[in-house]
């Protein structure tokens, strides 16, 4: 099967370790220069066409991996904090990078005297010793192959890191929590100042989210991982705060007030409201459209017309018109009956 080479970028980004101000001393740089070694380097390991089927999982809209930062540790205390929190203060199941089951308060008492033992990370630091990962799925998810998804992509991407991870299944999104370690395990005890640490950054998570969904395959659950704008989608997600006083309280959170009361404005004086980043979102689908038209050509060179069909097809919803939540809200209400009815806008 042919290389896509116009679409590598959205799944072969390079990974970046945060260097702090590099010491005159010969002999820190040296330790430094070792201290750094991630499992990225390596990383994750994808398996085979995995970017086949990937593909195939962006263009059946099947469902897209979450991975993302919620936090950090800035030393064992903050990090006592969040691992109360994911094990719900000891209620839930922990493993570690060991594959060790940690259970209770008396386990989570063990982890910290584990780290103060070995002068892991100091009570408190200026700079970020843990990192606090979620991967998240929809909620029909099966909780046992989600988990060990996460388990292959954490020992193969987290290879030299210490972490500590738990299984959340009481929201609308099955998910897990992981704390990892900023710091290289196997050199952790040199100078806190002058160590090369993890520190991901955009393209580092969409590898991550790559890695993820391709785990998740092996597993059994479809899975994709893609950015809006190759799905031609161009409006983020609502808030999360926001959606969650709208699904847990009766309370109509205030910026939904406030759009509203601009839309029935704008109902008003008969003017549409205008999509600020028209020109930007219209340069982005000409991006992924030459994207997607290159693999569809690969494909039918490589003679898998059957999948080329199918990017073609995918491609055609590129025509659906780019419009705003805002211009989504005036156009449904232009459409009722204003003279009849106060106009009730579905926030």
């Amino acid at each position: 099967m042919a290389e896509f080479d116009p679409i590598d970028h959205w799944f072969d980004k390079g990974f970046r370790i945060e260097k702090t101000k590099r010491p005159k001393a010969a002999a820190i740089t040296k330790v430094r220069a070792a201290s750094g070694h991630t499992s990225a380097k390596a990383g994750v390991k994808f398996s085979s066409s995995a970017k086949i089927k990937n593909i195939k999982s962006v263009i059946n809209k099947s469902p897209e991996v979450v991975v993302k930062i919620t936090g950090k540790s800035n030393g064992l205390k903050t990090l006592k904090n969040h691992l109360d929190y994911i094990s719900r203060n000891g209620e839930l199941e922990l493993k570690n990078e060991r594959e060790e089951t940690i259970k209770g308060r008396a386990g989570l008492k063990d982890i910290q005297n584990e780290l103060k033992a070995l002068k892991f990370i100091p009570d408190e630091s200026k700079d970020r010793e843990y990192i606090h990962v979620l991967f998240s799925m929809p909620a029909s998810t099966p909780e046992a192959e989600l988990k060990s998804a996460v388990e292959q992509f954490c020992k193969e991407e987290f290879a030299n890191r210490r972490y500590v991870m738990a299984l959340h299944n009481d929201t609308d999104h099955t998910h897990m929590h992981v704390a990892v370690g900023t710091r290289d395990k196997d050199n952790h005890q040199t100078d806190y100042g002058h160590q090369e640490r993890l520190s991901p950054r955009k393209n580092d998570l969409f590898r991550w989210r790559q890695g993820f969904a391709d785990k998740l395959r092996e597993n059994g659950i479809d899975a994709a991982a893609s950015e809006r704008r190759h799905r031609f989608n161009y409006r983020k997600a609502e808030n999360a705060t926001v959606r969650q006083i709208k699904d847990k309280t009766s309370n109509t959170p205030k910026v939904s007030q406030d759009l509203a009361e601009e839309i029935k404005v704008a109902l008003k004086a008969g003017n549409r409201p205008l999509n600020p980043a028209l020109e930007k979102a219209e340069a982005n689908k000409q991006e992924a459209l030459e994207g997607w038209q290159k693999v569809a050509e690969n494909l039918e060179a490589s003679g898998d017309n059957e999948l080329a069909k199918k990017v073609r097809a995918f491609m055609s919803e590129a025509d659906n018109p780019i419009v705003t939540r805002n211009q989504e809200l005036y156009d449904k209400a232009q459409e009722k009956d204003r003279g009849k009815e106060e106009v009730e806008l579905d926030l």
